[in-house]
């Protein structure tokens, strides 16, 4: 795992993440990025088109450093992912439009506490 800037100016800087990104080694990306994104308030792009893998913790990871340069006043975005990573928003996507729709049909239903449809 390893993370460069790949490009900048004055107002935003792109940075590539490469290999792996699992519970082993989240906590030195996450230094890594933040010593990285210190050098811009402005909009911090993530290219992921290089990550092999990557599991939850590496997204638990992605939301902190998102967290870290918001309070600092600037914003974060991936602009490109692997098939890999993909895969894993996909599925977080889809894991989330089901808790929706499970708690849409909660509250319609009326039910008093939570069932599956």
């Amino acid at each position: 795992m390893d993370a460069d800037l790949s490009g900048s100016n004055h107002r935003s800087l792109t940075i590539t993440v490469r290999g792996e990104i699992d519970l082993s080694n989240t906590g030195i990306l996450l230094q890594r990025l933040i010593d990285l994104a210190h050098s811009t308030t402005g909009e911090i792009a993530l290219d992921l088109t290089q990550v092999d893998f990557m599991d939850c913790a590496g997204l638990r990871m992605l939301a902190a450093i998102n967290q870290h340069i918001k309070a600092r006043g600037g914003s974060m975005r991936v602009v490109a992912a692997s098939p890999a990573v993909t895969r894993l928003f996909e599925l977080i996507a889809s894991s989330i439009a089901l808790c929706e729709y499970h708690m849409l049909y909660t509250v319609r239903s009326g039910a008093s506490t939570p069932t599956l449809p």
